[in-house]
């Protein structure tokens, strides 16, 4: 999700003023823009104002990736700096200027076209994407994957475009990554739910930090300080989520929420499921086909567990808008279920399937999924592990997708269009991941940390520092170290390659495609 959209009004630089300008399209880092003409007739009067909007031809593209964009009111802020009017007798309107009546000028054309304000600033270089928003050492709370009642503090060690690196809080000083999970992942909180939740939820010691041996002594003092010194997620990155999350997202009445960072419980969606309703979910432990689960503990108003009816040792934690449940009659309509094996299938007596209405719909969520599409799928999250899948069925929400590993193992699983663990084509190598490719297709790709590529690295560093040292021998000023490439974050668009010798080869001028 971009952080600026279209249709809304910001401030850029121009020969040393500032101009008011509508944003009419966003295209990853370039912006297409349009200068509010500013005309005061009489330099006399500085009343006497007036604006209109760029015609179609006075719109450009303003790169984010070398100049500064304002929030609308930048200039109001600033008492030195000055809007540029464009039309006027003289030069001295520049210097003699009523800002606040610019701004209600502009403020009514803003309303007459829709038009929204620009909140924030982005100095140059600054990524548009909400999921690059999120700074390493920014702190969440992190609800336990078995146990929603329980949590830790965790900080981000890395962020992948939405994918966060996230340590666990511990005695130990350097901070290791010890799970990941995509920014919007449910399990993630701001630091204070847990204070806010009225001692409903406490915090536990994750069992992988339980294993470094420190006494229980030291672990009750690191929970104390939650509590008497509680930590506090950036402000900064709650005001972005607040502010470009849906509205039904960001509504304290919401129903429907699937928002990471809520500021308290009562945000999340609250289920009516009972002990021993039976319904339909994909094998929390196969992820192959659905099965018919049984509501085995009702956790509280917004959680459940549910155990496979079969084998009631696997288990898993949902809420009322889990998409990995259904309704029993609705996954046998679609062909998710054997009605068959249903019918054959020991049920206890008090058992019942679940309603219709306790299950949220997801029919219309999630559109443009098409079998025969490729993507990247996660396969281990703390090894970075990305392999190809092919979508092979699309039932309403529920994808079929076939996932081949390097040995060219096909391996079919069934998965929520909405899953965390799906990206498109492309998503690994703008982030500087590779992607595990089958060997029959190995030679279509180009590995980032191939043998053969580290052996040429390692090479030019080995000449780089000898240069370095013959320049320091002679005591000449060394050369800054040449940057690596950086890695295209939060864009995945693949490389579009042009036929330089087809009809429309006239039509690609470098002034247009810049």
């Amino acid at each position: 999700k971009t952080l600026i959209p279209q249709n809304s009004v910001c401030e850029v630089e121009k020969d040393g003023k500032l101009v008011i300008c509508h944003i009419k399209l966003v295209s990853g880092q370039l912006l297409n823009i349009g200068q509010i003409k500013i005309s005061q007739e009489n330099d006399a009067d500085i009343n006497n104002i007036s604006v209109r909007e760029p015609l179609p031809a006075e719109y450009c593209w303003h790169n984010l990736a070398t100049h500064h964009t304002f929030a609308y009111g930048h200039a109001a802020s600033e008492l030195q700096a000055q809007l540029l009017i464009t039309d006027s007798p003289t030069a001295e309107s520049n210097a003699k200027q009523d800002k606040v009546k610019i701004y209600e000028k502009v403020d009514e054309l803003m309303k007459s076209k829709g038009w929204t304000p620009l909140n924030n600033n982005f100095p140059k270089g600054s990524s548009l994407l909400l999921c690059d928003s999120i700074p390493s050492g920014t702190q969440f709370e992190l609800q336990n994957a078995e146990d929603p009642t329980k949590f830790w503090l965790v900080s981000v060690t890395e962020n992948h475009s939405g994918l966060l690196g996230l340590s666990n809080a511990s005695p130990e000083l350097k901070p290791q990554t010890q799970v990941r999970l995509f920014m919007d992942d449910p399990r993630i909180f701001i630091c204070g739910s847990v204070e806010k939740s009225n001692k409903r939820y406490e915090y536990k010691v994750p069992d992988e930090l339980r294993a470094l041996g420190y006494p229980e002594p030291v672990w009750k003092v690191l929970k104390s300080g939650f509590s008497n010194t509680p930590s506090e997620t950036d402000p900064k990155v709650v005001e972005l989520f607040q502010q470009h999350l849906p509205a039904s997202q960001s509504q304290a009445a919401t129903k429907n929420s699937n928002n990471s960072c809520l500021p308290s419980f009562q945000q999340l969606p609250r289920h009516n499921f009972q002990e021993k309703m039976l319904l339909a979910a994909i094998d929390p432990k196969r992820e192959d086909r659905f099965r018919v689960c049984i509501v085995d503990e009702v956790i509280d108003q917004n959680y459940f567990k549910i155990a496979l009816l079969e084998e009631p040792s696997v288990t898993a934690i949902c809420r009322r808008d889990s998409e990995t449940i259904g309704y029993i009659p609705w996954a046998i309509g679609i062909g998710l279920l054997d009605k068959e094996s249903l019918q054959n299938m020991a049920c206890s007596p008090q058992s019942k399937i679940a309603p219709k209405s306790l299950f949220q719909s997801h029919a219309n969520k999630f559109k443009g999924f098409l079998a025969g599409q490729h993507l990247e799928y996660l396969t281990d999250e703390l090894n970075l592990t990305f392999n190809i899948a092919k979508v092979l069925a699309v039932k309403e929400h529920i994808l079929k997708i076939e996932i081949l590993n390097e040995k060219d193992e096909r391996r079919c699983i069934l998965i929520s269009a909405g899953s965390r663990k799906i990206f498109p084509m492309g998503w690994a190598a703008s982030n500087s991941i590779n992607l595990k490719v089958p060997s029959s297709l190995e030679k279509y790709f180009e590995n980032m940390d191939s043998k053969e590529e580290e052996k040429g690295e390692e090479n030019l560093e080995i000449k780089k520092d000898e240069m370095q040292m013959k320049i320091l021998e002679k005591g000449i000023e060394p050369l800054p170290p040449t940057p690596s490439k950086p890695a295209l974050k939060g864009y995945w668009c693949p490389p579009i390659y042009f036929n330089h010798q087809c009809y429309s080869a006239s039509f690609l001028r470098k002034q247009r495609l810049e």
